[in-house]
């Protein structure tokens, strides 16, 4: 009875862990893959498809499993009215998809099936392809998030910062000029240096200095604490990618612990699923 229970349990946590895997493989995207993805979907935007097609080629080189990234990038070639890449990469997500998703199954042969038969009448005619009426968005890679994060460097935090630093390298010269000046007034011996008049322009010029060298200390100093301000107070959107180390740090948490009782009588398996 006892090792029956244990097979029983042993095969359910099998079980479970089979269903999971695929859905975290699907997540597990490398970053440098989704700095790629990223790339595209700017690329895509702006109507660049060439550059997106490149940029999700070099992404699916890291990542050949995504069946994000083979449709996005089916979609792309079918802009591009490149059919026989299309219909490729089409039939390659068809059978990256789980067979649980009939839905996404069915909408992906119907895509096939139309692509087939523009390749068809494109041969036939030789004449590009129309593209299609409505371009939808790239589809969002699986594991992203979006987090709001402390920090918006814009141009007014640039203006500011770099206003500021400016102004505090401005202080520091005239500082170092009204200190020369000073240095040069008390050393002034009179009758051989010159007249009193002399000692008493450099005298002056120490003072203009030194105001000048506080003004512009005073004005920097707060434009850069501004700055500051400007970017610490304020938060912004980012998308974080998942990160693999992490994953499979906490991967071993995953297994099951089959546990006899203390009697010995039953058998508990105990895990994250």
């Amino acid at each position: 009875m006892l090792a029956s229970r244990f097979t029983f349990a042993l095969a359910c946590a099998l079980a479970l862990l089979a269903a999971a895997g695929p859905a975290r493989a699907q997540e597990d995207t490398p970053p440098e893959a989704v700095e790629m993805y990223r790339e595209a979907r700017e690329h895509y935007a702006s109507g660049r498809y060439q550059e997106a097609a490149d940029a999700l080629e070099r992404a699916l080189v890291l990542d050949p499993d995504s069946p994000t990234l083979v449709y996005n990038l089916a979609r792309v070639y079918e802009l591009l009215g490149e059919l026989d890449r299309a219909v490729n990469m089409y039939e390659r997500y068809q059978q990256l998809l789980p067979q649980q998703q009939a839905q996404e199954q069915e909408r992906a042969e119907a895509t096939l099936r139309r692509l087939q038969g523009a390749r068809e009448s494109q041969r036939a005619d030789e004449l590009p392809p129309p593209p299609p009426q409505e371009v939808e968005a790239l589809r969002q890679l699986p594991g992203l998030v979006l987090v709001r994060e402390n920090g918006v460097a814009d141009e007014a935090f640039w203006v500011l910062l770099l206003g500021g630093a400016a102004a505090v390298a401005a202080g520091a010269v005239f500082g170092s000029l009204a200190l020369a000046a000073r240095g040069r007034a008390d050393d002034f011996l009179l009758g051989q240096d010159g007249a009193s008049s002399t000692r008493r322009g450099l005298y002056s010029d120490a003072t203009l200095f030194a105001g000048v060298s506080d003004a512009t200390l005073g004005v920097g100093g707060a434009a850069v604490i501004a700055a500051g301000l400007l970017y610490f107070l304020r938060e912004h959107t980012v998308e974080r990618a998942p990160v693999r180390a992490v994953e499979r740090a906490h991967s071993a948490s995953l297994w099951p612990e089959l546990m006899v009782g203390p009697t010995g009588g039953g058998v508990a398996a105990r895990g994250r699923f």
